[in-house]
């Protein structure tokens, strides 16, 4: 009967642990999934956290930097205010030297006023005057031309006036030297002497061949009828000269009398 009793009770006690097992493994069954999830959050958290005291310690260096800011806007602005004080100071310095100013202005104004017809009338005369200037200028300027150009034209007269040896070398230093004083009248007069200094040569080579006092007539005719090519170039050359001379020296006269008038 004990042993019934104890049978019976073993029974009972392990129904009871049978239970509990099966209790704690349904539980822990159910339980698993929840704590998986709980795991999950807590890594989740974590990070979150962590992202926090990133964002935070962020938020504490720009808190910072705007301290920074602050403190510099606020000297800014001390500087700012200083400034206006004494752009304040200024402007009253410059209000008084305006009303100053304007005092003086308006005499200076009147005076003007009262040179005003002066003036005018002192513009009107250097108006004329300047006229004047500018025409006597001109005329000044075309007298002195004219003076020069008559300077060379008497120069180059003189110069034709001489007498020289007629021989080859006396004759080309003359023409040379007329070539020279010919350019300073005008430049074609140079190219006309330049004809003459080409001639030269020629014409003296047919000169030096005169076949002299005792030449027959037949000689002496065939000498001078029948000259060289060239040599009788020497002569229209000089003449072509002269006469382009002359007409210019008479136009200069001409130029120095219109300005002189």
């Amino acid at each position: 009967m004990n042993i019934q009793k104890m049978s019976a009770s073993s029974i009972w006690i392990i129904g009871i642990i049978s239970g509990l097992i099966i209790g704690l493994a349904l539980g822990y069954l159910y339980v698993q999934p929840e704590l998986n999830n709980a795991l999950e959050n807590e890594t989740e958290l974590k990070a979150n956290v962590a992202n926090l005291e990133n964002e935070v310690a962020g938020q504490d260096k720009a808190l910072q930097k705007n301290k920074a800011d602050l403190s510099e806007a606020q000297e800014e602005a001390q500087d700012l205010r200083i400034k206006l004080n004494e752009e304040t100071l200024e402007k009253d310095r410059l209000q008084t030297l305006l009303a100053i100013s304007n005092s003086t202005l308006t005499a200076t104004l009147l005076d003007l006023d009262a040179k005003k017809v002066k003036l005018k009338e002192a513009v009107e005369e250097a108006r004329y005057k300047s006229d004047q200037y500018e025409k006597l200028s001109k005329q000044l300027t075309l007298a002195e031309k004219s003076i020069n150009q008559l300077d060379a034209d008497k120069k180059l007269l003189a110069e034709l006036r001489k007498e020289i040896n007629f021989t080859r070398t006396e004759v080309r230093e003359y023409w040379e030297t007329i070539k020279e004083l010919a350019i300073d009248i005008d430049a074609s007069l140079g190219q006309d002497a330049d004809k003459i200094l080409d001639s030269i040569d020629i014409y003296f080579n047919w000169a030096e061949n005169d076949p002299g006092v005792n030449a027959s007539f037949e000689e002496v005719a065939t000498w001078l009828l029948i000259p060289p090519e060239g040599a009788e170039n020497y002569g229209d050359s000089v003449s072509e000269f002269i006469d382009e001379a002359y007409l210019m020296i008479i136009r200069d006269i001409d130029a120095a009398i219109e300005a002189a008038s």
